[in-house]
């Protein structure tokens, strides 16, 4: 191959080359590219996904995070198994708490704490669920 040719051939063959390169390394040149939000949600279990599917998670131990509603409102998708239960609320739905009570908070006048549980999600007899909190706290 004359120089000329081998030339024009390096010419044309990188900037292919650079641009799979990058494809492949993602869009900052070795950085992957940041998940898209259904993906960034897939891993968080929220109350919506819970009730749609409580078989699912049925006795399966679990993190919930929302907002505590104190003994407020009504839960039409969930049932409380005492009356001492309280409401969990994230941005997808509220269900019934069955424990603890986080420390400082007011049950009827609750102001929109943002709490973190651990605990199993339970059905009651009438087949609605409740979540069971083993324990109970403030998110800092």
């Amino acid at each position: 191959m004359t120089d000329w040719k081998w030339v024009l051939c390096l010419g044309l063959a990188l900037p292919v080359i650079a641009a799979v390169s990058a494809g492949a390394m993602g869009s900052k040149g070795g950085e992957p590219p940041p998940p898209s939000p259904d993906r960034a949600a897939e891993g968080k279990i929220t109350i919506h996904k819970i009730l749609k599917n409580p078989a699912e998670f049925l006795n399966r131990e679990m993190i919930l995070e929302g907002t505590f509603q104190g003994w407020k409102g009504k839960c039409e998708d969930s049932s409380s198994l005492t009356r001492s239960d309280w409401i969990l609320k994230d941005e997808t739905g509220c269900i019934y708490v069955s424990g603890k009570i986080p420390s400082g908070v007011s049950t009827t006048d609750p102001r929109g704490e943002v709490v973190v549980l651990s605990g199993t999600l339970k059905i009651k007899e009438g087949g609605k669920p409740y979540f069971e909190a083993k324990e109970v706290r403030l998110k800092e």
